[in-house]
């Protein structure tokens, strides 16, 4: 599979276990990180390294590909290998006013090439993380309202959609401009948590409530010199409501797709 190119978005080739090390700063004792494997927020700093360690174990260290500094906030994107796979994250970074991170939102892609990380990872961190965070809690009743604000992408002819639940990407701006009002239709009304407007390529972050469940989401938008999107690269969190999504999309567009798309 082709990976995003990304060729006028600022790079950065660095390595890290930690991602707040990618921004420069250092961990508040009473951070919390939102997903990406599961749906209650893990709360410390000393559970948070645990995490982010053990991820280091399972699929290396993770290579920074971009990211951009607004205020007390930081949007990165990045990508791990799990066995012959590259695996992709999108991360928001909330600092408090000594610059400490004190909030994580990790949302990652692709949804069917996971799967190995999430059982490696759910094995390992058994003792941390109990059994009832890693499924979807049916008790919760989450609703968003529509954002006003929310604007329209306007799509280059070539346009690749890296969407965070296919395993290979969609080209062209009719295929994809269907796949993004069909994804609009199932997810329902989304609010904007926050934007990195740049030259050249952009990141939002947002959420929407999925039959009743809360999905963030995090999108790069690179685009070309007249400000047509070339790439979209969606990644969400938590992986238990993201497997949901899957295999609902599955269920109306698996037969048209196909298992190049749809694998499982």
């Amino acid at each position: 599979m082709k990976e995003p190119i990304m060729s006028k978005a600022s790079t950065n080739s660095a390595e890290c276990i930690y991602p707040w090390e990618a921004s420069g700063a250092l961990l508040a004792e009473d951070a919390t990180l939102v997903g990406p494997l599961f749906t209650r927020a893990l709360r410390g700093a000393k559970a948070i390294r645990e995490f982010y360690g053990t991820s280091g174990e399972v699929a290396g260290p993770l290579k920074v590909r971009w990211h951009m500094n607004k205020h007390v906030e930081t949007f990165l994107i990045g990508s791990q290998v799990v066995g012959e796979h590259n695996v992709h994250s999108a991360l928001w970074l909330k600092r408090d006013g000594a610059g400490r991170v004190r909030e994580i939102s990790h949302a990652m892609r692709p949804f069917p090439l996971l799967l190995p990380y999430h059982r490696a990872m759910k094995e390992r961190l058994a003792e941390l993380i109990p059994q009832k965070r890693w499924t979807i809690d049916q008790s919760d009743a989450f609703t968003v309202d529509a954002d006003e604000n929310a604007s329209r992408t306007k799509l280059a002819s070539d346009v690749r959609f890296f969407s965070p639940i296919l395993a290979k990407p969609l080209q062209g701006a009719e295929l994809v401009q269907f796949a993004l009002e069909g994804v609009s239709k199932v997810l329902g009304p989304r609010r904007l948590l926050s934007e990195f407007p740049g030259d050249g390529v952009a990141g939002t972050v947002w959420e929407v409530a999925f039959d009743g469940h809360r999905v963030r989401g995090l999108t790069v938008v690179v685009t070309d010199q007249v400000g047509m999107a070339t790439e979209l690269i969606t990644c969400m969190l938590p992986f238990p409501v993201v497997e949901r999504f899957y295999y609902k999309m599955k269920t109306i567009n698996g037969e048209r797709a196909g298992p190049e798309y749809f694998p499982i």
